[in-house]
């Protein structure tokens, strides 16, 4: 693969990691659900010719929005919310936990030492948690959206020919994902699965979970090895 290539889609993962990891860990308002209304990000989603599980989430969503567009915005939003808040906050335990320390510790707990790990890789790059002390930084949402900024370096290395840059954001692109995403998400996408009857809900797990498992077989590495 030529290095404009390589640019070009580790272009196209920046993109879709953050735009996925914002829409799954942002509470749903009305400017963010009439974007993703009117737009067309995920019918132009990357890697949607790799992954079936990528298409399959991009009709999830094609029929979201045609059953929405009998609704005003604002009722839309409100089912959306309703939904963010009881899949992923919870009254009291959310029914798909999206923190990584959730499933890696013995008693199912918020903030861990998974959460410090994750933290600890954030403050190399000088990022911080939005909501740092009041919400963990292992959460899915934020870890992909770190991932989709790495990324975005690892292009613009491309672009410049620093091969020491580089190869150094790939290595730690492949650690980051092989040690914090890969070996819990399979259990949250069957909590999500399991628990929405929301096509917004299922296409955004579907599409995610491919986009993710593309973009580790980008970074030589099996995805579906930790099901």
């Amino acid at each position: 693969m030529d290095d404009n290539s390589q640019v070009d889609l580790f272009d196209g993962a920046a993109l879709a990691l953050r735009v996925l990891g914002t829409v799954l860990y942002s509470e749903p308002n009305q400017e963010q659900i009439s974007q993703l209304l009117d737009e067309t990000f995920f019918d132009e989603i990357p890697f949607a010719s790799a992954r079936s599980e990528v298409q399959l989430g991009v009709s999830c969503m094609q029929t979201w929005r045609e059953g929405s567009t009998d609704k005003d915005i604002e009722e839309t939003t409100k089912l959306l919310n309703r939904e963010w808040l009881r899949l992923l906050i919870g009254l009291g335990e959310p029914l798909a936990p999206s923190w990584a320390a959730y499933y890696f510790e013995k008693t199912p707990v918020l903030y861990g030492r998974k959460t410090l790990d994750v933290r600890r890789a954030y403050e190399k790059y000088g990022i911080m948690a939005e909501r740092k002390y009041h919400e963990p930084d292992d959460h899915l949402g934020l870890m992909t959206q770190f991932l989709g900024y790495l990324a975005a370096m690892q292009a613009d290395a491309l672009r410049d020919g620093d091969k020491d840059v580089a190869s150094s954001l790939y290595n730690e692109q492949r650690e980051f994902m092989a040690a914090n995403v890969l070996p819990w998400i399979p259990q949250w996408q069957a909590a999500m699965l399991e628990n929405t009857n929301s096509d917004f809900y299922k296409g955004l797990t579907h599409i995610m979970m491919g986009v993710i498992y593309e973009y580790a077989s980008l970074l030589n590495i099996s995805g579906e090895a930790y099901l």
